[in-house]
């Protein structure tokens, strides 16, 4: 495989690095805004984060009937409406963790909280299997395969999905 030559794969390949590394980033920052407030390693970050995520999925799929091939005009309101929903689910989840589980242990030892943050990751994660089960969730492939548009007239700068 040589990406020099095959320009259609390195751009794939490119903004398939770039989603990934802005989501990495975002749980980064994530880990540290709650370590620099709280002073707490917070391991169920990752697992809020899942079910954020099957919060849009499953949003998208039900309200908007988003399957295999939708349109842009469905897409497009169907994305914005299941990110503000999931996004509303997991603060709501968030607050809760924390007045459940970590505000009541503001002045005990430090290996205590910690060991209710495992509690929790595990307690969502056995949350996310019994709501889903055991299958990976995903959302419809709805983006063609082909160019979604191109800059200017350079046949090597095209943006697909």
């Amino acid at each position: 495989m040589n990406l020099a030559k095959d320009w259609d794969l390195f751009f794939r390949i490119f903004l398939i690095g770039l989603t990934n590394g802005a989501l990495y980033a975002l749980v980064a920052l994530g880990y540290t805004l709650v370590y620099g407030i709280l002073e707490l390693i917070n391991f169920a970050h990752g697992d809020v984060f899942m079910i954020g995520g099957m919060i849009a999925a499953t949003v998208a799929i039900s309200m908007f009937s988003v399957q295999e091939g939708a349109s842009l005009g469905t897409l497009v309101p169907a994305i914005l409406v299941a990110l503000l929903i999931a996004m509303a689910g997991c603060a709501l989840l968030n607050a809760t963790i924390e007045r459940v589980a970590y505000r009541p242990l503001r002045r005990a030892p430090r290996l205590v909280p910690l060991i209710t943050a495992i509690g929790v990751s595990f307690i969502l994660q056995n949350v996310a299997l019994i709501w889903k089960g055991s299958a990976p969730v995903a959302m419809p492939r709805s983006l063609p395969d082909s160019a979604i548009f191109t800059v200017g007239t350079c046949p090597d700068c095209v943006v697909y999905t």
